[in-house]
């Protein structure tokens, strides 16, 4: 089902955290207001699906207990909508040892300055928009990055000419954005936290602008089975070159879409929201892009 927006009194409340997996460890408002070090007052709208959950945290910022989710072998992905988790810094190890976290989106963190601080958790996508610090050690012992967006960062680990392990263990095949004047910023030349990577194959783009692909707005289903579907939908403009599309699948990430247009993993005789959101080279991602309702077909 899609997203909507729920009035309480005078105010719109909507949910704007999203976390995968924790549902038999959290499995209340009590529980998780604990765990984010927020009263239970500012959790609304909680609510189990399977095993994920999702709320709306209100009252503005809010920064994780001690070690909140480190350790913890069911979380699969974090999204902070609304760059709600504490703007300034993640020093207290929140999240690591996380062996099938695949997505970590938090739009307001400013900087990361405690090494190891997402150790050894296989996250596939790192979504920092408006992070400016990453200190040493940050990404140690990591082995599948696949994006890693960090467009306002301007100070990688304590030096710009020698690498600080910052991004050692990223693998051939990641992509990292980062701020255009890591560029020259060593004399120059790249910065050689960067260069490093460059080197053995990690692809840098120094995004230049921030310019999102206009919506996907024409949307259709032309097929739908048990487990799969097939759509359709026009190519948006964009600035510039589109990289690739994302399916989402009731508010959250369910796959890159492949070249035929089909959404798989699908199970039968459910209900599902679905909307395509394009991604450009800089990974930018477009917004406002419409959705749609379906259900799978029942089995046989």
């Amino acid at each position: 089902m899609s997203i909507k927006k729920y009035v309480f009194g005078k105010s719109k409340i909507r949910v704007n955290t999203f976390i995968g997996g924790v549902s038999a460890r959290v499995d209340s408002a009590n529980a998780l207001a604990g765990l984010l070090g927020v009263g239970v007052e500012r959790i609304k709208l909680f609510r189990i699906i399977g095993s994920d959950i999702e709320c709306a945290v209100i009252g503005g910022s809010y920064r994780f207990s001690s070690y909140a989710f480190s350790g913890d072998s069911n979380l699969t992905h974090y999204i902070d909508e609304d760059g709600l988790i504490d703007g300034l810094v993640i020093n207290n190890t929140p999240i690591g040892d996380n062996p099938n976290l695949t997505r970590i989106k938090m739009q307001g963190i400013r900087a990361i300055t405690a090494g190891y601080s997402f150790r050894h958790t296989p996250t596939l996508e790192l979504h920092f928009p408006k992070l400016e610090m990453l200190g040493i050690y940050v990404f140690h012992g990591r082995t599948n990055i696949t994006y890693l967006y960090i467009p306002l960062c301007i100070t990688i680990g304590n030096s710009v000419s020698v690498t600080s392990e910052v991004m050692q263990f990223l693998p051939v095949g990641s992509k990292v954005y980062v701020h255009p004047s890591m560029a020259t910023i060593n004399s120059g030349l790249p910065h050689a936290e960067l260069a490093s990577l460059i080197s053995k194959g990690v692809y840098v783009a120094y995004v230049d602008n921030l310019i999102k692909p206009s919506s996907v707005t024409d949307l259709t289903i032309l097929e739908i089975s048990r487990e799969y579907i097939q759509i359709h939908f026009t190519a948006p403009y964009s600035k510039n070159d589109l990289d690739f599309y994302e399916v989402h699948i009731n508010g959250i990430y369910h796959q890159q879409l492949s070249y035929d247009n089909y959404v798989y993993n699908l199970k039968p005789n459910t209900k599902y929201n679905i909307k395509i959101i394009a991604v450009d080279v800089l990974y930018n991602k477009s917004t406002n892009n419409n959705s749609i309702n379906f259900k799978t077909a029942d089995i046989l």
